[in-house]
């Protein structure tokens, strides 16, 4: 999908998430050479857009899942530390992470190296 083409997926898992049937591509149901060879031959008539098949696909791209992992991580960062600052006593090392937070001085991390 990721060059505009699109795709015939066995209708389960991630497919079920990235597939749209249609609109992205196309399902076969079971997992069979002729359900797969039936996928083909009707998709041979279809007609899709690559402009709107590219679009679909950057939704789920290695910047669009850091993102929200990042999203997610900062969210569960943020109510962990409301809890704790909540709390009557602290560890030392949660009071520099406190104040580093509130001053801005914490980036988050990168999840990986980008390759």
């Amino acid at each position: 999908m990721s060059a505009g083409r699109p795709v015939i997926a066995f209708a389960a898992g991630g497919a079920l998430e990235t597939v749209v049937e249609g609109v992205t591509g196309r399902f076969f149901h079971r997992q069979s050479a002729a359900a797969i060879a039936a996928a083909i031959a009707a998709a041979s008539t279809d007609r899709y857009d690559p402009a709107v098949i590219r679009r679909h696909a950057e939704g789920f791209s290695r910047d669009v899942f850091l993102a929200k992992m990042r999203a997610v991580i900062d969210d569960k960062m943020t109510r962990c530390i409301g809890r704790a600052m909540s709390r009557s006593v602290y560890f030392p090392w949660q009071m520099v992470i406190f104040s580093q937070l509130q001053l801005g001085h914490v980036e988050p991390a990168p999840l990986g190296p980008r390759t």
